[in-house]
């Protein structure tokens, strides 16, 4: 089964979940100062104000999976809050410094959370969390979770998905009257192949990522859309136009290495033309069939038995090989 390459736990380029537009300067107002635009959902709510993103930052590691949080350990001797925001979305943010990193400097790590409540039972224990990280770089690794309160403690019931920007990272997320998660995984064009399809079938052995289609943590080409961990949908990226008109800009042909990417976008950017930029599971896997014979190479009738199974494998199955993405824990 192919993998789309994945990093546990931010943001992406296609859709900002984060911005810069902080409320306080360093360590001036706590993040449970700041007005709220939206009521707090209970399971966020400790000691009657919403809980810090320190909380989040003292307890993450890029190192190993989060299975909790302590809402009485939401300080740490290595790092030293800076700077606090809040987005009108709901999400709250902290800017940090590492004690001991003496050349430390602009941009610093930064941790966000958004709260995703049941609307149909804001005071339930059970919330989904978005969490956004940056240590600093240009990675922004995002993760969505489903967790529950249980006292002081934030419970992770299930990771749902995560990535680096366009890396699986979470382009959006909410959550219907049901209490089911709906949430869009950025997705690149070697992620939008191995999607389009039985992750197994042959064509993908002769196709390499980087190498023959994009597969960079900025090359957000749409989003792959779920509820809970059933495969509903691809969107494709708005902005995507603009990019390929100026990628293309010169109208030189394409160096021999770079064809069959230059062939992608050519019918990638048909799709717009056509007002096309939405497909179901069925129409993108006839996209991508005919991605393949054009632009790939795909020889007629190869590859024709196979197909993917919804009962058999989901389609986070499909993206993350050997990954515990969109299981329960």
């Amino acid at each position: 089964m192919r993998a789309i390459r994945h990093f546990m736990v931010a943001s992406v380029l296609c859709v900002s979940v984060i911005g810069y537009s902080a409320l306080a300067k360093a360590g001036d107002i706590p993040p449970q100062a700041i007005e709220q635009n939206a009521p707090v959902p209970a399971a966020i709510l400790h000691n009657d104000k919403p809980i810090d993103p320190m909380c989040f930052a003292a307890q993450f590691s890029m190192e190993s999976e989060l299975e909790m949080i302590d809402l009485n350990a939401c300080e740490s001797t290595e790092i030293t809050p800076l700077e606090y925001w809040e987005n009108e979305d709901g999400t709250r943010a902290v800017s940090y410094k590492y004690n001991e990193d003496e050349f430390a400097g602009v941009p610093y790590p930064y941790m966000a959370y958004r709260a995703i409540p049941d609307p149909a039972n804001p005071d339930s224990p059970d919330i989904g969390i978005l969490t956004t990280w940056s240590g600093g770089g240009t990675g922004q690794f995002s993760t969505l979770y489903k967790m529950r309160r249980e006292g002081d403690f934030l419970y992770v019931l299930k990771i749902y998905a995560g990535g680096d920007r366009c890396n699986g990272g979470i382009g959006s997320a909410s959550m219907d009257d049901q209490g089911r998660m709906s949430y869009g995984i950025n997705i690149t064009p070697y992620d939008m192949l191995v999607l389009g399809g039985d992750p197994n079938r042959s064509i993908l052995d002769s196709i390499q990522p980087f190498d023959d289609l994009d597969a960079c943590a900025a090359c957000c080409y749409g989003q792959a859309h779920f509820r809970e961990d059933i495969f509903e949908k691809i969107t494709l990226n708005p902005e995507l136009p603009d990019r390929l008109a100026g990628k293309y800009a010169q109208g030189e042909e394409p160096a021999p290495e770079h064809e069959k990417q230059a062939c992608f976008d050519n019918l990638i950017s048909l799709q717009f033309d056509a007002n096309q930029t939405e497909f179901d599971n069925a129409d993108w896997e006839t996209f991508i069939r005919e991605i393949e014979h054009t632009c790939l190479g795909l020889v007629e009738g190869q590859d024709m038995e196979e197909t993917y199974d919804d009962e058999e494998m989901s389609a986070p199955e499909k993206m993350y090989e050997g990954d515990e993405i969109g299981t329960e824990l």
